[in-house]
């Protein structure tokens, strides 16, 4: 997958998925104490990690979907 550091490789089963996906939260610049949205849904496939998240309708949100958009 890509991240702010780069590309990155796991195996597969390396990450834990909670049994509870909305604890993980999607924050601005990755600062815990600014975030936007969190996760819907989590599922691993023999590929990858998929994970789709609700954000907030503000104009933080918005501009996290614009970014994410851009790539």
């Amino acid at each position: 997958g890509h991240t702010n550091v780069g590309k990155i490789t796991a195996a597969a089963g390396a990450v834990t998925i909670p049994d509870d996906v909305s604890t993980v939260h999607l924050n601005i610049e990755h600062d815990f104490t600014r975030p936007v949205g969190r996760a819907t849904s989590i599922t691993e496939t023999d590929e990858r990690l998929v994970a789709t998240f609700a954000v907030a309708r503000t104009r933080a949100g918005d501009d996290l979907l614009e970014e994410a958009a851009e790539g």
